[in-house]
C-alpha cells in the first residue's frame, strides 16, 4: 500500500508527486513504474463513496500518513483526517488535477483482461532474485535480455559504468500458465 515509494520528487511533473485517488483505484505512477490498488481495500466504503467524481490528488507525503493510520474520513469537501488509536489525529488536504495538474491516462498503460488471457506463452521473473542479482554484481539497475520463453535472461549493469565492465549474470525465468 505504499504507492508514496513509487512518486517522483520531480518539481517539473508536480502530478507525478501524487497518489491519483478515484472511487475504484488508487494509482501512482513515476514514469517507469505504475501502482494501482483497489482504492476499497485502503479506506471504508462510506469513505470510498465520498470521493469525489473526477478523483483526488493526494501528495506522496500525505499517503505515507495514511499508510500509517488506523482510518479516514472527510473532514471537509478536500480535507482528510486520519485517525489511530496511538496516535493524535491529523489532517492532510487533497487536490484537484486543475490545481496540480491532469493526471496520466493510466489505463491505456494496462493490457486488457482478454489480451492477458490471449497471451499463450509468458514469462516471468522472480523479483526476489532480480534484486539479489544486481545487489551482488554491484549494479545500479538492471538491464535483462530475454532469449525466448524458456531461455536464460541475461542480466548486466543498465547504467553502463566503468566499473562494472565486464560483469553480468543470468536469471532463470519462471513460466507462467
Amino acid at each position: 500500500m505504499q504507492l508514496n515509494l513509487i512518486c517522483l520528487k520531480d518539481e517539473l511533473r508536480p502530478v507525478l508527486g501524487h497518489v491519483y485517488v478515484t472511487s475504484e483505484n488508487a494509482v501512482a505512477i513515476n514514469g517507469h513504474v505504475l501502482g494501482v490498488i483497489p482504492t476499497n481495500h485502503i479506506f471504508n466504503r462510506d469513505f470510498v463513496l465520498s470521493i469525489p467524481e473526477d478523483g483526488m490528488l493526494i501528495h506522496a507525503e500525505d499517503w505515507k500518513k495514511i499508510t500509517q493510520y488506523e482510518s479516514a474520513a472527510w473532514k471537509g469537501p478536500n480535507t482528510i483526517k486520519l485517525h489511530d488509536s496511538k496516535k493524535r489525529p491529523i489532517i492532510i488536504e487533497t487536490f484537484s488535477q486543475e490545481e496540480v495538474a491532469k493526471f496520466p491516462e493510466f489505463e491505456r498503460l494496462i493490457p486488457t483482461q482478454e489480451k492477458r488471457q490471449a497471451e499463450l506463452n509468458k514469462v516471468g521473473i522472480d523479483a526476489s532474485n532480480a534484486l539479489l542479482l544486481q545487489k551482488a554484481l554491484g549494479f545500479l539497475s538492471l538491464a535483462m535480455q530475454f532469449s525466448g520463453f524458456s531461455g536464460a535472461i541475461h542480466c548486466t549493469d543498465a547504467s553502463n559504468r566503468e566499473e562494472t565492465a565486464g560483469r553480468h549474470g543470468i536469471l532463470m525465468p519462471i513460466k507462467l500458465t
